[in-house]
């Protein structure tokens, strides 16, 4: 849960999408395999967007696939997040996971 200060969705949506801007910075391969769009987790609309980057760690490099869901929810809002790499591809169970997601108010 974090803090949720927009007005609308749209407002939320474009405060999304401004919070991706700062991850070029940090990963200089980040872009986006999704754009950020509108979709909907338990009848609740949410920003969805997926991107792909490499991290790099102690032990090498690794190019990851992140799946990421911002669902606002009052004045605060979930962000749920899935991560996997190019080796493994886990967007199936992932699917099977946000389906079956109950969000409570």
């Amino acid at each position: 849960m974090k803090n949720n200060g927009t007005a609308s969705f749209e407002d939320f949506k474009k405060s999304i999408e401004r919070s991706f801007s700062g991850m070029k910075d940090i990963f200089p391969d980040f872009k986006f395999i999704e754009q950020p769009t509108v979709k909907y987790i338990d009848g609740k609309q949410c920003v969805f967007a997926m991107c792909d980057y490499t991290l790099t760690a102690h032990n090498g490099q690794e190019k990851v696939k992140i799946m990421v869901y911002a669902v606002p929810v009052n004045d605060s809002f979930y962000q749920i997040t899935f991560m996997d790499s190019e080796k493994e591809d886990n967007s199936k169970l992932f699917e099977k996971i946000i389906e079956s997601t109950d969000i409570q108010e």
